[in-house]
């Protein structure tokens, strides 16, 4: 014969038990519930900035990147390609066909003779996807805001004739950061240009396909499009790295609130679920798997807070200097006498935060608010897990059996 032979023994063993331990099932489901939702509001908070700040990292509008570097968002387009590839011929002797060596070396590389891999279009100076240059380059003349001439013989990066000299102030770029300024630019955004460049290569003057030299196959629109496509897979893989790990936490917090949510608000002496308190969805399991989840996602998000301080901070954010404060003859055109680029001032020594500076960092600030939240949220939660697992223990401990007095002499 067991303790507990029928329903109203076992309420009253279970008053019994809870008073002898001090336990108070209409205190611990407030607790429980107030400390869920709080937790569940900051969770589902948290989960929403970290959404948004692990998608716009590495997802930055490449006409932010063209208004910070040259002043205007122009970037270029098929026209523009083509005009470059008309003055190519114009100054260039007409025996070398223009190739894609030519514009990587052109963009990629100071040495005009250099051979540089065409995968480095994925890191070009800036000057290869905006339309305006921010000033005259040393080695060309401008006049009426273009360039009238150049030298051949050493003048690079996307220096052409007829090419817009923008009028507008901008941003000085840092020394050592001109890589990084391609990493976040948006991939489709870069391969619209990369597209439009392909098609002004591989068309004569009077636009027709060229052979390719290295394969003899003919180019057409459909082997542009292929090329932009695989140009675009490569960016994407690229970035898969850091996408993935600041994807990651926002995902496991996802999974931490809907289990914590399936199982908060279910009374202490009911199942919860169609499997039985003891089954696979029992509460108590359910508050286990929800409180491990929670924790993995914290960690994945001190993870993430590291992945963007040495993305931002350690590889942009420190070359750049705030000039705004100091004397204006230790600044010209937004550069520190020291030579440190200005980040709160543009060359018309206005005191104008770089934008894309701006932009990057609104969205670590998003992050870290959202993986704080995550935090918070989850040591929250794991007050309301303990409540659902004290239940639990007080539930198995009441159904125990008891033992005959004969076992017990045995003993």
């Amino acid at each position: 014969e067991t303790l507990l032979a029928s329903p109203s023994n076992s309420a009253m063993a279970e008053k019994d038990v809870a008073a002898k331990l001090g336990w108070h099932e209409a205190y611990s489901r407030r607790v429980r519930i107030i400390t869920g939702v709080v937790g569940l509001i900051l969770l589902f908070c948290g989960v929403i900035c970290q959404w948004v700040a692990s998608s716009r990292m590495s997802d930055v509008p490449l006409k932010l990147l063209c208004k910070t570097w040259a002043g205007e968002d122009a970037q270029n387009d098929v026209d523009d390609w083509n005009k470059y590839k008309y003055e190519y011929y114009n100054h260039r002797p007409h025996d070398h066909t223009l190739d894609l060596a030519d514009v990587a070396a052109e963009f990629s590389g100071f040495n005009p003779g250099a051979r540089i891999p065409l995968d480095q279009f994925l890191e070009s100076r800036p000057s290869f996807w905006c339309r305006y240059l921010p000033e005259c380059l040393p080695g060309t003349t401008c006049k009426n805001g273009r360039i009238s001439w150049v030298n051949e013989t050493w003048a690079r990066g996307g220096a052409w004739v007829g090419r817009p000299i923008s009028t507008e102030p901008h941003w000085n770029i840092a020394a050592g950061t001109m890589g990084f300024y391609g990493n976040p630019i948006r991939c489709g955004d870069k391969a619209k240009v990369f597209k439009d460049m392909l098609t002004a290569i591989h068309t004569t003057l009077s636009g027709e396909w060229t052979v390719d030299p290295a394969t003899g196959a003919v180019w057409n629109e459909g082997a542009v499009e292929g090329a932009a496509r695989e140009f675009n897979n490569a960016c994407q893989r690229g970035k898969g790295s850091i996408g993935y790990i600041l994807g990651c936490s926002p995902v496991l917090a996802s999974l931490a609130c809907v289990v914590c949510a399936c199982v908060l608000f279910r009374k202490d002496r009911d199942s919860g679920s169609c499997c039985g308190s003891k089954g696979c969805c029992s509460p108590a399991l359910g508050a286990n798997l929800g409180q491990g989840l929670a924790i993995i996602a914290v960690a994945m998000t001190l993870i993430g807070f590291w992945v963007i301080a040495f993305q931002v901070s350690q590889e942009y954010s420190q070359s750049y200097g705030f000039c705004g404060s100091a004397p204006k003859n230790l600044v010209m055109k937004g550069i520190y006498f020291d030579g440190t680029a200005c980040a709160d001032v543009n060359t018309d020594a206005e005191k104008k935060t770089n934008p894309l500076l701006s932009f990057l960092a609104g969205i670590t600030a998003l992050y870290t608010a959202g993986g704080i939240c995550n935090i918070i949220a989850t040591v929250i939660l794991l007050v309301a897990i303990n409540k659902i697992n004290e239940s639990s223990k007080l539930l198995n401990f009441q159904n125990l059996e008891g033992r005959d007095d004969d076992d017990d002499d045995d003993l």
